[in-house]
């Protein structure tokens, strides 16, 4: 493609190049100007530059423009290539023992046992049932919060990229890598085609779920803890001294003699009772909820079979993403 340009202003009409052929005419005033009726490629260079070689008021001007060969078939190479290696990014492999839990690792806040050394009770058994009922209330009872708090802090340690969709995740991760291939291919084919090929401004953007709507992303970001603290619920019952009343034997009762004013307004010994050592049925439980969690062995089938589907359900978008890019780099190159 080249550009001529003629200088009417400066011609004095000698008439020149008009003479070399049908590049040149006359206008109205009698000035040079080019053909009206020849298209830019129907227009003989090799007369434009003659008549250049020959204007004597240097009136015509040419701009000559290379057109680089565009290969469409390299350019599809590199489509095949980009398509190619983002598919050879596959799912880690999540084999049996890949998350474990050191129960030492981790401490929550334990709660306290009021009610020692309050004399308040006419019987030992008394004393000993109401231990363990503020022991049920405070403690037992309360054990899917205690075993939830652990699992959050293993979760927040070990497996949070799982489990989160931010700069830190495994996904967003991953996704960076495909970026930075769909990057080095559009560099590739912006030189390749000379810089005309024309692609959607987010091509070298990857997405894969971090687009998608709020239920995709609360189904990754949930770790199903109420279930996870049922594995280890029913690992804590499934021990021998795992029941209510097992933990009454860490109880102690003492007891002291009181007057107190009886019916008739007349003061009668009496003996009371009180519970004592309740920390000590407390630090216990804890101890046997604690041995729950190292060697669980179904609890961390659970865990690697949760973050196998979430992974699993990732690359689905991901395999929907590379055909997208690979669809739009075609679609571009055809368009040339």
């Amino acid at each position: 493609m080249a550009l001529v340009t003629v200088n009417s202003k400066n011609c004095i009409c000698c008439g020149a190049c008009i003479a070399l052929g049908n590049v040149f005419v006359e206008d109205k005033l009698g000035n040079a100007t080019l053909n009206p009726n020849l298209s830019p490629k129907d227009i003989n260079i090799d007369i434009v530059r003659e008549a250049i070689g020959i204007c004597p008021t240097n009136s015509i001007s040419l701009q000559e423009k290379t057109t680089k060969y565009i290969d469409k078939t390299k350019l599809k190479h590199l489509a095949e290539t980009m398509k190619r290696e983002m598919e050879s990014i596959k799912p880690p492999v999540i084999k049996s023992g890949s998350f474990k839990m050191d129960i030492n690792d981790y401490s929550i806040s334990t709660p306290y046992m009021p009610g020692d050394y309050e004399y308040r009770y006419s019987s030992s058994s008394k004393a000993l049932k109401a231990a363990l009922e503020v022991f049920n209330r405070l403690v037992y009872s309360k054990h899917e919060r205690f075993i939830m708090d652990y699992l959050s802090q293993f979760i927040s340690d070990k497996l949070s990229e799982y489990f989160t969709v931010n700069e830190h995740s495994y996904y967003y991760k991953t996704n960076e890598k495909f970026s930075k291939i769909l990057e080095d291919t559009y560099r590739k084919v912006e030189h390749e085609s000379n810089g005309t090929i024309k692609l959607p401004a987010d091509f070298t953007k990857f997405t894969a779920l971090l687009d998608q709507n709020s239920t995709e992303i609360r189904f990754i970001t949930n770790p199903r803890l109420e279930l996870l603290a049922d594995y280890v619920w029913r690992e804590f019952r499934d021990s021998s001294y795992s029941a209510l009343e097992e933990y009454k034997m860490y109880f102690d009762y003492e007891d002291m003699d009181d007057y107190d004013t009886n019916f008739f307004g007349r003061e009668v010994l009496k003996t009371k009772y009180c519970y004592c050592n309740s920390q000590e049925a407390v630090d216990e439980f804890f101890k046997d909820l604690r041995g729950c969690f190292n060697n669980n062995h179904e609890l961390y089938e659970y865990i690697e079979t949760l973050v196998g589907i979430h992974i699993k359900r990732y690359f689905e978008f991901v395999a929907a993403g590379i055909r997208q890019k690979y669809n739009e780099l075609i679609s571009a190159i055809n368009d040339i």
